[in-house]
């Protein structure tokens, strides 16, 4: 992993023909040379095919493009789109093109995501995937694009936050400064990068600056979620006011990103009392839904944390938000409390304190056909179960009823003791 380019990546980068640019604003090269493609959705069909630079089987094609024509007419646009790219690209023999199968000679063809995979080299992310382009016409394009802007944003978050902890485990405290800034500009909600820059900042001898980073990070928490920081971010922020080492961090669970519980919870003791007997109705095999309604900022989020609390050493516990910038993503807040559990390799703690019991892994009786449905929305699925099929062909009303069946399948799969699974709404961050 690095911050830079490496030789590998140079190596690639001057021997192939064809290189094209996903991560931000899309760009296809030929020769060192800008290749224009006119037609919109050719663009779109190159850049399907170099995400990842596997063949890709014509049927996902014909659904990703024309999901409500009939199989035969798809296949038949998918045939003409293919001559279009095929007459836009200097030398056609680049296009490997079969019976079932669509894709680019992997020996002449570049793509920075598939560098960036290989190499995490976090300098490839030049913004989000396919910034600014779009096909309002293909919803089944826009709903793979969206799926992975969040898969290859995650990932560059990830290197990024491997290069913090590494640089400033070598006592490079400027090099993790800039690592941390980076991330934040990506994800300014994420609470612990702010703690950890605060506490860089500290380490490096610059006390002004980590002083305004924890008043920026409780604006932007207040603005965006209505929340303050965590008792362990404020901690912080305390010893480096009364010039005193920050405190030894501990590991705290993933959903704490609520309001805090240092105020008590005053008049809701009759709603805590509907929510716990609903909860012992589960218990005994009755499962419900409750919800919890009404106008954005009186406590029903407050509320929620108080319940979950009482019972982190009881149940399973997961978390999921909307979010207005996410609202065309389907299933986003059961995606979220998902992506929660897989992203950190099902080891999501549920009690406080020093000891932290596992969440559970992904049962090994799940069908493969679930987990595959389920890898539209959470490609790091295919990360973590390499050999998964690819979703079976299916007409669009089909396909939503496959994909809303895999994802309660794997939510009841994680139910093998009692689970509590809560859903934010995005209109509560209005």
């Amino acid at each position: 992993m690095s911050s830079q380019p490496g030789n590998q990546h140079s190596a690639e980068f001057t021997t192939a023909d064809l290189r094209i640019y996903l991560l931000g604003p899309p760009g296809v090269e030929w020769a060192g040379r800008t290749l224009p493609i006119p037609r919109r959705q050719a663009r779109a069909l190159l850049y399907r095919l170099a995400a990842r630079l596997r063949p890709v089987p014509r049927e996902h094609l014909c659904f990703l493009f024309w999901p409500d024509t009939a199989e035969s007419t798809a296949h038949r646009h998918l045939s003409h789109l293919l001559t279009h790219l095929r007459r836009a690209l200097p030398d056609p023999g680049v296009l490997l093109d079969s019976d079932d199968q669509v894709g680019l000679d992997p020996q002449r063809a570049w793509s920075d995501t598939v560098a960036f995979e290989q190499l995490c080299a976090v300098d490839l992310y030049r913004g989000p995937f396919l910034a600014g382009f779009s096909l309002p016409d293909s919803p089944e394009f826009e709903a793979w694009a969206t799926q992975e802007r969040y898969a290859w944003e995650r990932l560059y978050l990830e290197a990024l936050a491997a290069l913090i902890e590494e640089s400033a485990a070598r006592g490079e405290h400027d090099a993790a400064i800039a690592h941390a800034q980076r991330y934040l500009e990506t994800d300014d909600l994420a609470e612990d990068v702010h703690r950890r820059l605060i506490e860089l900042y500290a380490a490096a001898g610059h006390r002004s600056a980590a002083l305004r980073q924890f008043e920026r990070c409780a604006v932007i928490l207040e603005r965006e979620l209505g929340v303050s920081p965590l008792p362990q971010t404020r901690a912080v922020y305390q010893a480096i006011l009364a010039d005193q080492p920050p405190p030894r961090p501990v590991a705290r669970p993933a959903w704490m990103t609520l309001p805090g519980l240092d105020v008590p919870l005053v008049g809701r003791d009759e709603a805590l009392r509907s929510l716990e007997r609903a909860y012992a109705r589960a218990k005994a095999g009755q499962g419900g839904v409750v919800l919890i309604s009404g106008e954005a900022g009186i406590g029903k989020s407050r509320l929620m944390q108080e319940f979950a609390t009482r019972l982190e050493d009881q149940t399973i516990i997961l978390v999921g938000a909307g979010h207005p910038a996410a609202q065309t993503t389907p299933y986003q807040p059961i995606i979220h409390a998902l992506r929660a559990v897989l992203s950190r390799g099902a080891e999501e703690p549920r009690s406080r304190g020093e000891d932290f019991s596992p969440a559970p892994l992904l049962p090994r009786s799940l069908a493969q056909i679930w987990l595959a449905e389920a890898s539209r929305l959470l490609p790091e699925l295919r990360a973590m179960y390499p050999d998964l099929p690819p979703p079976l062909p299916a007409e669009p009303d089909e396909a939503r009823s496959r994909l809303f069946e895999a994802l309660c399948q794997i939510v009841l799969g994680l139910a093998t003791s009692p689970l509590l699974l809560f859903l934010r709404s995005a209109q509560d961050f209005g």
